[in-house]
């Protein structure tokens, strides 16, 4: 027999890492396999002419600058020509250099680009996941000043940053590349920025002006094909009078020349001169001195050079461009959608002779064609019908009408993984003409928008999708009569968008109560919207704790969902599936399990028994059967694990989460040696196949923790935990449901370390966070505030640690039962409390609480049962006089740790090697 005083924790695994882990969908398993960034950093090479005039100084300045490294700023007026003379420059360095191009017309198409380069750079997928989801600027850079495994070794790099506009972005990219080794980088920016851009000093500045009257005219011939010498010299007056009559900006006298090149042109070089001086160009909005001006002008007759109808549809594809965001790729499909299925031979006969005369670029992007304008060339086509006012809304209505046409449900997108590489083109125009000054009340932009918000929502971009999904519910405000519906819908994606963030679970409930309330008021209660509100708020009703609330409401979806879907519904499934779920949170995993076998003879008839969407049912089941202490749950999870393995792969990220189930089954049974070689087995295959930070591999890093804490190996444990809590924090937030796990776990290590005090602070800085998002009877709040009991009890503050376990006791029994794990590990350690108070009356007591945890145990592996047999022998001990109880009793409560070494080769892949700077959120004032 022991004296020693043992202690249990409440709920022995973080939470989301058996069942409750989210199963990663084919769409998810790509984005993890391959960054989903396709060739979005290689120079646009095809865009260069075949001869630059007038840049060659320029030019070889940034080949000189190419040996030095560093930095150097290009900035000059839009059209100017800065992107032609970095691409001159660049291809010209290609054989002896690595060069990534980023274009940063907006802050999301940097980003975008630079997890680009760190694809490139072979940083881990999951990180470069994160940069997107995230939209981080500062987790761009970071990808890219620290790959982790630089591909490109010590070769020299180029790094073109295009088009940094906005001032805050420009000076970040430029104090940033200052952080970058010049001995293998050299970063170019190209601006329109051309005084006082802040941190340019210790930069190379190059100001681009227009070019002289001659080299403009020279860059015009030259886009003349089939000009000999004679001839040429011949055409060169007229060349002079038309770069006069477009202001010397290079954008436009490229323009006029391809145009002029082209195989639709209707003039000679002197008839196009008066083409160009009759054309009608004054439009309010355009000063004569803009280059959008003289791009107008050029732009005129190179539409007029095409016949009635191609002109028609070049214009309404230009609208489309024009609306959209300015200097992105646009897939052509999209594009030509706009025109209508009967038009799109002539669609595509409109974009070619757009691009033959130097109008629009098409390139490819991730294997899909694509048009883009130069956003000059979206300015002034804008302007080609009607003033300014009704202009814009015309290009932003085209783009939205174009955007809604193509993503439509059973529209033009096409399924699987085309679909996504369509959105992910798509997406940057969604998020601009949503943004777009006029976009109020407009139903066409709130629809693809909210096709937008799903898409990210699917491939896990949540931080993404609650972004666009905030833009869209600000744009409600001024939506005609009739279209309630459409403001519902916006408030229901920034309800789901806030709870797949996890952060701020009680907006995200807010949201959905007052979709729910409108719905009740304007939809009948079997209509499928009411049915669907329902079942949102009750599913966030579950994640905030509140149970029978969410048991309340979700039963009523899933009647209606049966009497109106019928039984074998998806849906319905889906509700009965989230129900099962509430059941086995709040202790009833019998009733859950037999939800789920209900939800699996429907799957099996739906879908068959080895589609995917079946195994993850069966897998929860094998999680309530266990949950219920049933003696089939590692038998059914290894009957899961083989099927996955078959149908799915070794490494799928599903198979990999059933044997980390069945190495929690090991764990929670108290076979922690077993447990940490399926644990190690399993993180050995997560890093390299879905990245350190990926959800599935910190989980099972976790757990690895959890598992090395029970064995007191601490040093290692808190390696780990301190890893997990950093990438936690940085991805969610110090307050996400994860990370307060993570910090819970901590500060229960620091507890078994026996330091009490320190653990004590911990577990109320948690608790006092948790109180405010989730709620005082929250099942993890009463966690929190059972650990906290503990460290009271350990500092030998017996009165209120046995006054708080009460307290938790009555609370644990009214919302999660009296069966449940967690409330058992209570009872037992109120035992133990009451037993030190050394009162006859409190021994009584004792001994009945022991009794009844006894009781519920009996035929279920738990390691408590042990503990509470141990106990019980104990009290009996006292009660029958023995003398040297108390003296067994004042033994050390806490063993010394064993010593343990951090020289894990898999920890070490695990763990940054900066981790000890981690300032931990919870050690801080």
């Amino acid at each position: 027999m022991s004296g020693k005083v043992r202690t249990v924790t409440a709920v022995l695994p973080p939470r989301h890492v058996h069942a409750n882990v989210p199963i990663v969908s084919a769409a998810d398993l790509q984005l993890v396999e391959s960054p989903l960034v396709g060739d979005a950093c290689e120079p646009p090479f095809g865009s260069l002419p075949d001869v630059v005039r007038g840049r060659e100084a320029q030019i070889g300045e940034l080949r000189v600058l190419a040996a030095a490294g560093g930095v150097a700023v290009l900035s000059g007026e839009i059209g100017c020509g800065k992107t032609t003379i970095v691409l001159a420059a660049a291809r010209a360095l290609a054989g002896d250099h690595t060069v990534f191009w980023v274009p940063a017309h907006q802050r999301a198409s940097f980003v975008d680009a630079m997890a680009a380069v760190a694809s490139r750079l072979r940083v881990s997928g999951a990180e470069i996941t994160r940069a997107r989801e995230e939209g981080s600027a500062d987790l761009a850079w970071r990808l890219l000043t620290a790959p982790p495994d630089a591909a490109t070794g010590s070769a020299r790099n180029i790094l073109v940053i295009d088009n940094a506009d906005d001032p805050g972005l420009a000076a970040d990219v430029i104090r940033r590349a200052r952080g970058l080794d010049p001995e293998r980088w050299l970063t170019i920016v190209t601006t329109r920025i051309v005084t006082g851009l802040a941190g340019s000093g210790p930069a190379t500045t190059l100001t681009i002006d227009r070019l002289s009257d001659e080299d403009c005219a020279h860059l015009l011939l030259d886009r003349i094909r089939e000009l000999d010498d004679h001839r040429r010299f011949r055409a060169l007056p007229a060349a002079l009078e038309a770069v006069g009559l477009l202001g010397r900006v290079p954008l436009a006298v490229h323009l006029a020349g391809s145009a002029q090149g082209s195989s639709v042109a209707r003039h000679t070089l002197s008839g196009y001169v008066g083409e160009l001086s009759r054309a009608p160009v004054g439009r309010p909005g355009l000063r004569a001195d803009e280059p959008a001006y003289h791009l107008l002008r050029a732009l005129r007759p190179a539409l007029d050079a095409f016949g009635a109808e191609e002109k028609d549809t070049a214009l309404r594809l230009l609208a489309v461009l024009a609306g959209s965001a300015p200097g992105r790729p646009f897939p052509l499909g999209a594009l030509v959608v706009a025109t209508g299925p009967a038009e799109t031979p002539l669609a595509y006969r409109s974009v070619r002779l757009l691009a033959q005369s130097g109008i629009v670029t098409i390139g490819t992007d991730d294997n899909l064609h694509v048009a883009t304008i130069h956003p000059l060339v979206a300015r002034a086509a804008a302007h080609l019908d009607g003033g300014p006012a009704t202009a814009a809304q015309s290009v932003r209505g085209a783009a939205a009408g174009a955007l809604d046409a193509m993503t439509r449900p059973g529209g033009s997108t096409r399924p699987g993984d085309d679909e996504w590489q369509l959105w992910r083109l798509l997406i940057p125009h969604v998020r601009h003409v949503l943004t777009s000054p006029g976009s109020d009340g407009d139903v066409v932009v709130l629809r693809v928008a909210h096709r937008a918000v799903r898409q990210l929502t699917s491939h896990g971009m949540h931080r993404a999708a609650a972004q666009l999904a905030e833009d869209a519910l600000g744009r409600t405000g001024s939506l005609p009569a009739g279209q309630e519906g459409a403001h519902r819908t916006a408030l229901l994606d920034r309800g789901l968008t806030l709870q797949a963030c996890g952060d701020d679970l009680k907006g995200a409930f807010r949201h959905l109560s007052d979709v729910a309330l409108r719905t009740r008021r304007d939809c009948p209660p079997d209509d499928p919207e009411a049915m669907h509100a329902g079942h949102c708020l009750a599913a966030v009703l579950h994640e905030l704790g509140d149970l029978t609330e969410a048991e309340q409401l979700f039963r009523p979806v899933l009647d209606a969902r049966r009497d109106v879907l019928g039984a074998g519904h998806p849906d319905t499934l889906t509700t009965m599936q989230c129900l099962a779920a509430v059941l086995q949170a709040a202790g009833r995993a019998g009733e859950a399990e037999e939800m789920l076998q209900q939800v699996h003879s429907g799957r099996v008839r739906q879908l068959g028994p080895d589609h995917p969407d079946t195994l993850t049912t069966r897998h929860s089941i094998a999680y309530a059967r266990q949950a219920a202490g049933g003696p089939g749950a590692e038998r059914d999870f290894a009957q899961v694990l083989a099927d996955r393995r078959r149908v799915l792969g070794e490494t799928h990220p599903n198979t990999l989460i059933t044997r980390h189930n069945l190495a929690w089954i090991e764990q929670a049974g108290g076979n922690y040696a077993a447990a940490e070689d399926q644990f190690r087995a399993v993180l050995q295959l997560q890093i390299p196949r879905l990245g350190r930070a990926h959800p599935h591999t910190v989980a099972t890093a976790a757990n690895l923790a959890w598992d090395l804490l029970q064995q007191r190996q601490f040093t290692t444990a808190r390696l780990l935990f301190t890893q997990v809590l950093k990438i936690r924090t940085g991805r969610l937030g110090s307050l996400h449901p994860d990370t307060q796990t993570t910090r819970g776990n901590l500060g229960w290590l620091t507890y078994e370390e026996g330091d009490f005090v320190r653990a004590e602070r911990r577990f109320r800085k948690l608790l006092g966070d948790r109180t405010r998002l989730l709620g005082d009877h929250h099942p993890r709040t009463l966690t929190t505030r059972h650990n906290l009991a503990l460290s009271l009890r350990s500092q030998r503050r017996l009165p209120e640690a046995r006054d708080e376990f009460i307290s938790v006791l009555g609370d644990q029994e009214r919302v999660i039962g009296g069966s449940h794990d967690s409330t058992l590990a209570t009872r037992y350690n109120l035992a133990v409390t009451l037993r030190m108070l050394n009162d006859d009356m409190w021994l009584t007591e004792a001994m009945s609480l022991l009794d009844s945890v006894l009781a519920t145990l009996r035929g279920r592996p738990n390691p408590l049962l042990r503990q509470t047999k141990r106990e019980l022998v104990t009290l009996l001990a006292i009660r029958s006089g023995r003398a040297d109880v108390h003296e067994l009793l004042d033994d050390a409560t806490f063993e010394a740790p064993p010593t343990t070494t951090a020289d894990d080769p898999l920890v070490r892949r695990f763990v940054d090697d900066d981790i000890d700077d981690f300032v931990d959120p919870d050690l801080t004032d």
